[in-house]
């Protein structure tokens, strides 16, 4: 039986994956099962610090691919505000868009499983 993997918008429309998936390739890495520090942060950031109470649907399996945020600029769920700062950069500084999107941040794509309450795969 042959996957078919199909993306929505933040507005629940699907649309086309962005360009850069079609590069991916897996990295070397074993995941834990543990959470890691940066999902106990965001949960830190809510006032939830018990770990019992941080439950995630979601177990990670591998790490494909990162890609810098100029790759991923088809994505229809890239924030705004990241498109919009890169025209302000490009007009103010004389640079291009491509270059601050370059900088400002990373995307892991990962392989995953759902988890059900009951915390079986």
């Amino acid at each position: 039986m042959e996957r078919k993997w199909i993306l929505y918008d933040k507005e629940d429309r699907q649309v086309a994956w962005p360009t850069c998936i079609n590069n991916l390739s897996p990295i070397e890495n074993v995941l834990g099962t543990e959470m890691p520090p940066w999902m106990k942060d965001a949960f830190n950031r809510r006032d939830i610090f018990n770990e019992d109470e941080m439950f995630v649907p979601i177990h990670s399996i591998s790490v494909l691919e990162k890609c810098s945020t100029d790759q991923y600029i088809d994505c229809p769920n890239i924030p705004k505000h990241h498109l919009e700062n890169a025209k302000r950069y490009a007009k103010e500084y004389g640079g291009n868009s491509s270059q601050y999107l370059k900088r400002i941040g990373r995307y892991y794509w990962l392989d995953f499983d759902l988890i059900g309450l009951d915390e079986e795969f």
